[in-house]
């Protein structure tokens, strides 16, 4: 009974360190002009991705890293370069 206990505890604690991503709402401007959306990012990773939005409110996939504290850069997925800064 206390190793089921101890089992389960230990998953649920390991299951919330993975679940460690955060969302950010973004804006910013690139190769073809204003983008703002959301991207996701992992703890102790550089690397966010998400789906952000151009000026026409065109949904584009966005993969990047953080540049700066609460900045962004990456490329869209036509290969325009985007600086974002989080909002």
């Amino acid at each position: 009974m206390l190793k089921t206990i101890i089992t389960t505890i230990l998953v649920t604690l390991s299951f919330s360190v993975v679940a460690s991503d955060y969302k950010y709402d973004v804006s910013g401007y690139g190769d073809q002009g204003y983008y703002y959306g959301e991207i996701d990012a992992n703890r102790g990773s550089r690397d966010v991705d998400g789906y952000i939005y151009d000026e026409n409110g065109e949904a584009k996939y966005f993969s990047g890293e953080w540049s700066g504290y609460g900045e962004v850069e990456g490329y869209d997925e036509d290969g325009n370069n985007i600086e974002m800064e989080v909002d």
